[in-house]
């Protein structure tokens, strides 16, 4: 990533001018710098043999490919060892395109709409349709494999909540589904609009369709598959250093899956200044939280919930404890340690550190350790 800021932000730049928001500018920035003499760095010397190696430091944004991986796996953990286990259904809430490139230019008051109108709904129709408060656990995410605005929530839902009683109370037993798809995206798109109107986001033009797409699939046991897959989404951009293939005159060049085709691979060549527009319009705004917890899981009272369902579970037999041992296994695998770093020349375990100050030059980059 770092090749492409420093081949085409520079030309980018001057051909959009002050159209480029100063957010997105600091990440365009801080992505070029990670882990160059810019930053500074450590040096780690072998106490045995005298083997140096300079590593410079990352950058912790947010938005950067190469800093967020230790990060996924912190935030995956955390969360396992909180689930109740109970079966976990997911939703995916999706506005259309036309309004979603209408809003493109300024798009906090889209992602704010989109959380609050998918969350409102899937608590509203639990509680009509069984009595129940449900634990939401929702994710923002905003690109398609061809790094388009695609902006959509995606929410992990307790299939069944805690009823006024305080007991438990499972859903989907007929249909086999947590909540209908249908009555979500009706009440989905009406709560969209009211919020959209109370945040002073104007509509387009053009009449939006009445039915908005909203995704369910079947509750699962255990919600380790679900959330390892929204834990890809939490902490990583809308571009992964893997994908991308090549980097030359011609642009930039890189892998794709095709969900139109069966999630066949592709490649795609984008120019340099079109693919950093892509990439930029991903950047969220300051201070924007991407990861937002509702019901039984919102923060003011998730503690004392937690508590309650563990509580209500007790007596659950031998289901539960198969969701309960499938995320003990998983969590596991997630706080394993891994293996003590060893120098490459002698395999010593000891090592002496220093610190390199930063140097504003060059940008000399740091080949990874071997």
């Amino acid at each position: 990533m770092a090749q492409i800021i420093d081949r085409f932000a520079e030309a980018y730049l001057k051909r959009r001018g002050g159209r480029v928001p100063a957010f997105q500018r600091k990440a365009l920035r801080a992505l070029r710098a990670c882990r160059t003499r810019r930053l500074g760095g450590i040096r780690r010397a072998c106490a045995h043999c005298g083997h140096a190696h300079v590593r410079w430091h990352s950058c912790r944004n947010r938005h950067c490919p190469r800093c967020q991986h230790g990060k996924q796996r912190e935030w995956t953990a955390a969360r396992l060892r909180e689930l109740p286990p109970v079966p976990y259904a997911h939703l995916v809430f999706t506005v259309p395109a036309a309004l979603a490139g209408h809003c493109r230019g300024g798009p906090a008051a889209l992602y704010r709409a989109l959380f609050e109108a998918a969350s409102q709904s899937v608590l509203e129709l639990a509680a009509s349709r069984h009595g129940v408060k449900p634990g939401l656990l929702a994710v923002l995410h905003t690109w398609g494999q061809n790094l388009h605005f695609h902006p959509h929530i995606h929410i992990l839902a307790t299939a069944g909540g805690l009823d006024a009683a305080g007991h438990w109370k499972s859903t989907g037993k007929g249909s086999g589904y947590f909540l209908p798809v249908r009555a979500l995206s009706s009440m989905f798109r009406a709560k969209c609009f009211a919020a959209l109107a109370r945040l002073g986001q104007s509509l387009p033009a053009e009449p939006l369709p009445r039915k908005w797409v909203v995704h369910a699939r079947a509750p699962q046991t255990s919600p380790g598959s679900i959330l390892l897959y929204l834990a890809r989404y939490v902490y990583r951009v809308a571009l992964d250093e893997s994908r991308l293939l090549r980097v030359d005159g011609a642009g930039v060049t890189f892998r794709l899956k095709d969900y139109r085709e069966g999630g066949r691979s592709k490649t795609l060549t984008l120019a340099g200044e079109e693919f950093l527009r892509r990439f930029l319009q991903h950047i969220l705004p300051p201070g924007f939280v991407k990861v937002r917890h509702y019901g039984l899981f919102a923060h003011a009272q998730k503690k004392t919930n937690l508590a309650r369902v563990r509580e209500a579970l007790a007596g659950a037999g031998r289901r539960r404890a198969a969701a309960a041992a499938a995320l003990l296994a998983l969590l596991r695998d997630f706080e394993a340690q891994p293996p003590p770093v060893r120098c490459p020349c002698c395999g010593g375990l000891v090592f002496e550190t220093a610190e390199v100050p930063a140097c504003p030059e060059p940008f000399t980059r740091d080949p990874r350790p071997p």
